[in-house]
């Protein structure tokens, strides 16, 4: 298209489409102006309506928190001494086996010493009645007082008598011997003894039965 012809053909004023041009961009200018502010105002509405729906001036929220109430410190309990349980320890006991002792036997060929240290004749009851020492204190030993005259014996036994005090160191043996067959005469009387420290005879005695 030449210049001076309009797009139907026809001639134009140069000055005169410079005119229309400048009046165009004015208008064009315009309209962008008018949709800035429209623009404008719509997000100024929809701030409004979002204070409206959402008031930033109210107050805060009541707090519904429900306070809580501080708890009182346990506090330490006197235990009566009545129930405190104490373990005692019980005590170990030890069981010690011991043998028991079997009985001291005579010594083959030992000797105890026995002393007849009274023998005499008792009328009203027709009795001899013999005492002696004997060297140990070991009970349990066998007195025997032998009478002699010629050929006739006679004997009678009793048990030996431990004693009874720490300070005696002797055993002791009282021999009775009663029969109507002794006959008046001096007779010779000897103390023995047999037990389980050893055995031993005294020294003989004289004795005279009326």
């Amino acid at each position: 298209m030449s210049n001076g012809e309009t797009p139907l053909g026809g001639q134009y004023d140069p000055d005169e489409l410079e005119e229309l041009e400048s009046q165009a961009e004015r208008r064009g200018t315009g309209r962008g102006l008018v949709i800035g502010l429209l623009i404008a105002a719509a997000v100024a509405i929809a701030a409004i309506v979002f204070v409206l729906m959402n008031p930033l001036g109210q107050g805060a929220p009541a707090d519904n928190t429900v306070p809580v109430t501080t708890l009182p410190q346990a506090t330490e309990v006197a235990v009566p001494e009545t129930l405190i349980v104490t373990a005692t320890p019980v005590p170990t006991v030890t069981v010690t086996e011991t043998a028991t002792a079997e009985p001291s036997q005579p010594a083959e060929g030992a000797a105890v010493q026995v002393s007849l240290s009274r023998v005499y004749w008792v009328p009203d009851q027709s009795v001899i009645s013999a005492a002696a020492l004997v060297s140990t204190t070991d009970p349990g030993g066998t007195c025997t007082l032998v009478l002699k005259n010629g050929p006739e014996t006679f004997a009678a036994t009793a048990t030996a008598t431990a004693p009874t005090s720490a300070d005696t160191d002797a055993s002791s043996c009282i021999v009775n011997l009663r029969d109507p067959a002794i006959k008046a005469g001096d007779w010779s009387a000897v103390m023995q003894y047999e037990g389980p420290a050893g055995s031993g005879s005294s020294e003989p005695m004289t004795v005279t039965v009326s």
